[in-house]
């Protein structure tokens, strides 16, 4: 797990801290010894995956939802496209808008089936602004 993914210390301490969650409870709470959660946060040891999952767990973060903007990953390719009609919603431009959805409802995506129903929800808000313009 090095290089991509030597930030995931850092970001397991932000988090962390943005929880107002101390080291000692954050390990007990992920069943890891206080050493080794603190040799993650400095960036010294990459976490097992059983042991990630569980410091997901404790701060309440789903663990696939922090693949979703994996790069290559399906959610990428969705993501680019909302954010693209966002974008084209602050500027107003509502012409590309149907072509927009209907791409969106054509991705050939392999998601989780809750992922799916927010891709669902993006899809049926998009329709609604395009129905009242």
């Amino acid at each position: 797990m090095a290089g991509d993914y030597e930030y995931i210390g850092s970001e397991i301490k932000r988090i962390r801290k943005s929880k107002g969650l101390s080291q000692k409870d954050l390990a007990m709470y992920a069943g890891i010894s206080e050493e080794s959660l603190r040799r993650i946060e400095n960036n010294y040891n990459n976490p097992r995956f059983d042991n990630l999952d569980d410091i997901l767990n404790a701060l309440g973060i789903d663990f696939e939802i922090t693949l979703m903007n994996e790069k290559g990953s399906s959610w990428e390719t969705i993501n680019n496209k909302i954010n693209k009609i966002d974008r084209n919603f602050s500027n107003t431009n509502y012409r590309s808008l149907e072509e927009d959805i209907e791409e969106l409802e054509d991705l050939d995506v392999h998601l989780p089936n809750r992922y799916k129903n927010i891709l669902n929800q993006y899809i049926l808000y998009y329709k609604a602004i395009y129905e009242k313009k």
